[in-house]
């Protein structure tokens, strides 16, 4: 399969008005996404911008690159980003050599996608930017304090009282929106799993000024580091030569998110690593450091408000672990899919179907993605026991025959692939289609034989009266 060829999306019939609370990248996206097919939209975000400089750098999937080619974006994209397409794993502790693996051109082609590196900053840019190209409104500095789901409108801090047709909740895991859901039905509990990450980023310059780090640059691979109840990761944050840092650490209590941490704090929970200190060397050059906890996330009943049309996405709706490589790309699914949605709507009476059709082709995916994601987490920083010491002598033992630890004896990584194929593969804007095809046309079809039945009962009745009518 070769990149999606880009088409031009289906376009409403009737024009609704959309506020997104939250410039996130849920938000973000699903501006651009639903002015693409013609819809109107306000976006709103508390901060004095929408360009959040304390992000590091973020690891796109083929699935979230796909879409964005769809969007006839790809050449934007590969200027954005840095293409890769190899990992390195070795020991956090004694920073042993426990092998790669390289993605094969033929496998990720079927992806119709590509796996990237950027600067998470500069995605939500790029995003805000398509935005504004096509023609959705922004405003910062507008905080929400209060949603009337059944008035269909928000209020601000300054007491200004906003109206629209849908209200979209993109404020995240902790933002109002999601509050108000959770007082609609049973909450879901959240479990903190005695983690932390460190999210942070080295500026290329700082790299490029250090023989011993710079050889890292120009490679495009991704560096993981498995250990005892910690993990490390590294690769290049876009084309610049800047360089993303996650670090999971065990700490036993939460304390919060801390979006200004120290590199000093980062760097106590780095001071076992390995002998190298690769990750140590980088650290001391960070810039941006943030303390995010790792909660273990309970799934909400449903997105959508009882009360009326409002629908959450992103991490609003389903929050996944920091750090995660689904994580931004689940919001841009999320993006795609609903706007895919709207883009057939002929009559107002289609909403409330278009609301509750979008978790129902969305919620399965999303929690299985989680799972995985914190399975991942898991199996990277797995404390040194019996599961362990099995990862670890399987890597080795691919390792000593020059093989990927993700092939099998033969040098065959398609036990892997069949394994991610379903997460790779994965095409939003079609699942969207196939339900509209399925379901969509049909229950319209159904409707407009309703409303036709309804017409000619009318007027044969008229008729009729017309007929008994005396002269």
């Amino acid at each position: 399969m070769t990149s999606p060829i880009p088409s031009k999306p289906h376009q409403t019939a009737i024009a609704l008005d959309f506020l997104v609370i939250g410039g996130s990248s849920a938000g973000l996206s699903a501006a651009y996404a639903l002015r693409r097919v013609g819809h109107r939209v306000l976006v709103l975000e508390q901060n004095e911008d929408f360009f959040d400089r304390r992000c590091g750098g973020y690891r796109i999937p083929p699935n979230m690159s796909k879409v964005f080619y769809h969007w006839g974006l790809e050449e934007r994209v590969r200027k954005l980003c840095l293409k890769s397409n190899m990992t390195f794993f070795n020991r956090f502790e004694s920073g042993e050599d426990l092998g790669g693996h390289v993605w094969v051109d033929e496998l990720m082609r079927e992806t119709g996608g590509d796996f990237l590196f950027a600067r998470l900053a500069d995605i939500r840019k790029f995003l805000y930017q398509l935005g504004h190209e096509a023609g959705a409104k922004y405003r910062a500095n507008a905080k929400v304090v209060s949603v009337d789901v059944t008035g269909k409108s928000v209020t601000l801090q300054s007491g200004e009282v906003l109206t629209a047709d849908v209200i979209i909740g993109a404020d995240g895991r902790d933002g109002l929106c999601r509050k108000l859901l959770l007082e609609c039905q049973s909450a879901p509990k959240s479990t903190y799993t005695g983690m932390t990450m460190y999210n942070a980023l080295v500026p290329g310059d700082r790299v490029r000024g250090d023989p011993g780090l710079s050889k890292f640059l120009g490679s495009a691979a991704q560096y993981v580091w498995f250990g005892n109840g910690s993990a490390g990761m590294l690769f290049e944050a876009g084309n610049d030569g800047d360089m993303g840092i996650h670090l999971y650490v065990r700490d036993e209590k939460d304390r919060g998110t801390n979006w200004n941490c120290t590199v000093e704090e980062m760097l106590r929970y780095a001071s076992d690593a390995e002998p190298q200190q690769v990750i140590q060397k980088f650290a001391r050059l960070a810039v941006n450091v943030s303390r995010v906890p790792v909660y273990d996330e309970s799934d909400l009943e449903d997105w959508v408000h009882d009360d009326g049309p409002m629908v959450l996405i992103g991490d609003a709706a389903h929050p996944m672990p920091p750090g995660s490589i689904q994580g931004t790309c689940m919001a841009i699914e999320d993006s795609a899919v609903f706007a895919k949605l709207f883009g057939h709507l002929i009559s107002v009476d289609q909403v409330p179907s278009f609301l509750y059709a979008f978790p129902d082709l969305r919620q399965e995916r999303t929690k299985s993605i989680r799972v995985n994601e914190m399975g991942n987490i898991y199996f990277m920083a797995m404390p040194d026991d019996a599961g362990a010491i099995q990862r670890d002598a399987h890597f080795k033992a691919r390792r000593d025959k020059n093989l990927s630890p993700l092939e099998d004896e033969s040098g065959d990584a398609s036990g892997l692939w069949e394994s991610i194929k379903e997460t790779w593969c994965y095409d939003a804007e079609d699942e969207a289609d196939d339900w509209w095809v399925g379901w969509g046309m049909l229950r319209l079809r159904s409707q407009r034989t309703e409303l036709d039945f309804g017409m000619e009962i009318q007027v044969s009745t008229s008729v009729q009266l017309s007929r008994d009518r005396p002269s």
